[in-house]
């Protein structure tokens, strides 16, 4: 099975323009969407799209309190700032390295994180040693 290390990333998205939501009035009062610790441990492999992808499905979940979210593809794809064809390749990346779960219903998607009650889990690369070149998990 691929893991989200495996895979090669996709292209990288170029910025539009100014960020419109701010416009330099800064933030509103702070409204907490809990992002987990695993997805900030995974940031250094994690693509724009595949961070932008998961922190509208965290947003859309999590967010309102839920474990899962419908959404097609069009609308991550809205939400995140991608091209739908984008979303659809990084979502399969993202399924493949067991971060999220994906069930089809007509007319949108049901969508899941996949959040395990082990607080052992540890995100980590397969690095090879420095000496002898084996690849250890380091944890």
């Amino acid at each position: 099975m691929a893991t989200l290390f495996d895979m090669p990333a996709p292209a990288p998205i170029k910025p539009d323009s100014a960020i419109p939501a701010l416009a330099g009035r800064g933030f509103t009062e702070p409204n907490y969407t809990q992002i987990p610790n695993e997805i900030i441990a995974a940031l250094p492999w994690l693509s724009n799209a595949d961070l932008r992808v998961l922190l509208v499905l965290v947003r859309y979940s999590l967010g309102y309190h839920r474990t899962t979210c419908q959404a097609s593809y069009s609308d991550i794809a809205r939400a995140a700032g991608l091209t739908r064809p984008t979303v659809i390749t990084t979502c399969a990346r993202l399924h493949a390295a067991g971060m999220i779960a994906h069930t089809r219903r007509f007319p949108c998607s049901q969508w899941r994180l996949n959040i395990s009650s082990d607080t052992n889990i540890h995100i980590s690369p397969a690095t090879p040693h420095k000496k002898t070149g084996r690849v250890v998990q380091v944890v």
